[in-house]
């Protein structure tokens, strides 16, 4: 049966055919793209969304929204081609090929302090020139993207880049949209993200290099904040009155883009490179299962959460079914993620957080506490709308 002239979607960019079957236990969804066009750009995709993940009865709780609002725009963006950095064109419109990648496999070069496994580093040129620029590392190598073995080579590395819509470190903060993704896309050669230009408000070759002439106006968390009284106005008039900047001599407010990095961020190099029992302090790392306090990104109410692992042998993973490092101590921790006064087996709560003991959130600091009857919820649960999210 030929359906070309059943589904016809003129004026369209992509069509994304959504399913709600089950899947394997503790998956909320996946997606895939079906067809490309001529330049390498998915235009029609599928996004099955698990239905025993979608939470139906407290549809009205803040924390419910931000969390399947998440998935969603995660699914949706693994259609759009993150974060694989496979269907790469350069400026001639031609696939990017074996020696062009936006990416190296390589090893962590960071001294008796780092990591010894291998890691497919992201070292496009907005991803890289976000990275360096907001963590305050300029010799950053690139961008790690995810090894757990499910999902390894198709996300951004949890551990750096914590609750990002593209990372597995949901719960480590509140979920939102980052600046590293929307450089992701605008470097894939497809796709402009909505603009903030520092002057004039328009495209031209001349007013075309990121962080010089323009930012994100998009990004972010996934829904307007709830509490009474919070909004974008008042942040900002605090941080006025305060004088927080950030240079503080300068005594201004420095306003930054909606999706600004928040884990790590400004914490130079050493945060990123380096293992965190070395390198991370108390505002990220816990020791002692449901200590108090915040989330790393001090968005939200937190307990410390650790739990029992085990281990196997390939633990790490370029991509799925290529995991070059393997696990000598099996089914112990490796050495290396060993944080808790070095016990072979307690760690955080996600192995995607390179077992790293966080505080794991539970209230956003911006919204209505949690729900104890509907009539706590926001006002209704409406479709988000990401139709501004790109834009010339």
């Amino acid at each position: 049966m030929d359906l070309s002239d059943v589904f016809v979607h003129d004026n369209t960019d992509v069509v994304v055919l959504m399913t709600m079957h089950k899947s394997q236990d503790g998956v909320a969804g996946y997606a895939s793209c079906g067809k490309y066009d001529d330049s390498n750009r998915c235009i029609v995709g599928n996004f099955n969304w698990c239905p025993d993940q979608v939470d139906v009865t407290n549809t009205l709780d803040t924390n419910v929204i931000q969390y399947e609002r998440s998935t969603f725009l995660h699914e949706v963006m693994h259609v759009l081609g993150c974060c694989s950095g496979d269907q790469f064109i350069d400026e001639n419109g031609a696939q990017r090929g074996s020696g062009n990648r936006p990416y190296e496999d390589t090893n962590y070069d960071t001294g008796a302090d780092g990591f010894s496994k291998a890691v497919r580093m992201f070292t496009s040129e907005r991803v890289l020139k976000t990275a360096r620029t907001q963590w305050g590392c300029e010799d950053l190598q690139g961008v790690p993207l995810e090894d757990v073995p499910l999902g390894a080579g198709s996300h951004w590395e949890a551990r750096v880049l914590g609750s990002e819509v593209m990372s597995y470190g949901s719960g480590s903060g509140e979920q939102y949209l980052s600046d590293i993704t929307l450089a992701y896309l605008e470097d894939s050669g497809h796709f402009i993200a909505s603009r903030n230009y520092f002057t004039g408000d328009q495209f031209t070759p001349n007013n075309n290099v990121y962080l010089d002439n323009y930012t994100y106006a998009k990004g972010g968390r996934l829904l307007e904040a709830t509490g009474a009284g919070i909004s974008k106005g008042s942040i900002t008039a605090i941080a006025e009155f305060f004088g927080w900047a950030e240079s503080r001599d300068v005594g201004v407010a420095k306003i930054r883009s909606p999706g600004h990095l928040r884990w790590g961020s400004k914490r130079g190099c050493d945060f990123f490179e380096k293992r965190p029992q070395v390198a991370w302090d108390s505002t990220y790392i816990c020791e002692s299962n449901t200590e108090a306090g915040c989330t790393g990104d001090n968005r939200m109410s937190a307990r410390c959460s650790i739990r029992q692992w085990s281990v196997g042998s390939q633990f790490s993973c370029l991509r799925s079914g290529n995991c070059p490092t393997s696990n000598s101590q099996t089914p112990d921790l490796p050495f290396e993620y060993r944080y808790l006064d070095e016990s072979a087996v307690n760690g955080g709560y996600n192995d995607a957080m390179d077992y790293v003991p966080v505080r794991v959130g539970y209230s956003n600091c911006l919204d209505k506490k949690p729900l104890t009857s509907g009539s706590q919820g926001v006002a209704g649960n409406a479709s988000i709308d990401f139709s501004g999210l790109f834009g010339m």
